[in-house]
């Protein structure tokens, strides 16, 4: 099957081109590319083989947007990534793997934080029913501050099933975002994608899960999703729009009361009353079965799969045990450790001059013109001098055709 990697973005963010032209290197031949513009500025001119589309005359926020690149994808798998993210080789064939065998997850990789120094590598993330405290607590940002069916960082770093993703890029099918009403078509600003999503595929009978490869997310550029008119607030009715997700009565109720000792509630969510009520009766699964039966929903082909993600050989006799031997032995696994980058200092650029114009680089894309791939052409000799330009014999890596490399100055 082949897949939409479709980034997310807004303005100018400084590592836009980067993750664009990571995701071209390292996707298979078939992969659509696709760049979603949250409002009318474009803070970059990108090569025309990258799709671009526009959420609106203004701002709509990260859900919104992933939202869009649902309904705008070309393929079945549509992966939604942030802007300013590094990817290792072979990651868009792990998540269109994983979706072809379990269509109904939703899935997310580990996730290295760089900028905050070395071994900053996160694991998922689990669920929590209210959370209210410093800003370390990693779910509050600001002291006090409550939030309600919080996605928070796992302690444990098994990969395999886990209450909610997290982490900055997300596959799924577009099949199941359809089943499951499409709940990112809500939020406003930024926040809460992961626990929207998270709790809309569990009603209707799918699991979050965690891949053991790890794409790495620049903190520094966080910063890019400047706040507005629309950000502000639309944090706190982010997280609003989660608890009326809720299909409790009882539960909603009481988290709404909590919430609302702090928060002044939003505007009224009819919608989401309506999305409630398609879960409470179309979804396979009830908010209580998330608390008391979360671990019971994971098969003994998905506790097999997880072994293995998680670097073990498993014997043929482990192969034939019962889901409960799997179940503990996957709890207690502790999984292959990937290596963290080492911190990147930025470099040392000297100030520009006074009255200084920016310059216009032109970068293209090279392209096989026989199998059509990206960046595959290798430079196989050195380059001869010949005057108005250099030239060297080049091969392409994927297909063996042969090519002129010519270097202008």
């Amino acid at each position: 099957m082949k897949a939409t990697v479709a980034i997310i973005t807004r303005g100018r963010d400084p590592r836009l081109l980067s993750t664009v032209e990571q995701a071209q290197l390292t996707a298979p031949e078939g992969t659509e590319i696709l760049v979603v513009w949250d409002g009318p500025e474009r803070g970059l001119a990108l090569s025309d083989d990258v799709r671009q589309v526009q959420t609106d005359d203004r701002p709509r926020g990260t859900s919104y947007a992933r939202h869009l690149a649902m309904m705008e994808a070309e393929n079945e798998i549509v992966i939604t990534c942030d802007s300013h993210l590094d990817f290792p080789a072979g990651w868009v064939e792990a998540y269109t793997e994983h979706l072809a065998k379990y269509p109904k997850h939703v899935i997310c990789s580990r996730c290295e934080m760089i900028g905050r120094g070395q071994g900053s590598i996160y694991h998922g993330a689990d669920l929590r029913l209210k959370v209210k405290g410093p800003q370390s607590t990693g779910v509050c940002r600001k002291p006090g501050e409550r939030q309600a069916v919080a996605a928070q960082w796992r302690s444990e770093q098994t990969a395999g099933p886990v209450m909610a993703v997290m982490g900055a890029c997300y596959g799924l099918t577009k099949k199941n975002y359809k089943a499951m009403k499409a709940p990112w078509q809500y939020g406003t600003g930024w926040g809460c994608d992961e626990e929207s999503i998270s709790l809309a595929a569990w009603y209707m009978g799918g699991l979050c899960w965690l891949l053991p490869q790890v794409i790495g997310h620049h903190k520094q550029t966080l910063a890019t999703y400047q706040k507005n008119e629309t950000d502000g607030p639309g944090v706190l009715a982010n997280r609003q729009r989660v608890i009326e997700m809720v299909t409790d009565d009882d539960a909603r109720i009481d988290l709404k009361v909590w919430m609302g000792k702090d928060h002044a509630e939003t505007l009224p969510m009819t919608e989401l009353a309506e999305l409630r009520e398609y879960y409470k009766a179309k979804g396979r699964r009830t908010w209580a079965d998330l608390w008391a039966k979360w671990a019971g929903a994971i098969t003994r082909p998905m506790l097999i799969d997880a072994l293995e993600q998680n670097g073990l050989q498993l014997s043929q006799k482990l192969r034939r045990a019962k889901r409960d031997q799997l179940l503990k032995l996957w709890q207690e696994t502790e999984p292959e450790q990937p290596p963290a980058s080492a911190p990147q200092a930025p470099p040392k650029l000297p100030p520009a001059p006074a009255g200084d114009v920016s310059q216009v680089i032109v970068r293209r894309v090279e392209r096989c013109e026989r199998c059509n791939g990206i960046g595959t052409i290798k430079q196989i000799e050195g380059m001869r001098d010949l005057g108005p330009f250099g030239q060297a014999n080049g091969r392409c890596k994927k297909c063996g055709h042969k090519a002129v490399i010519r270097r202008v100055a």
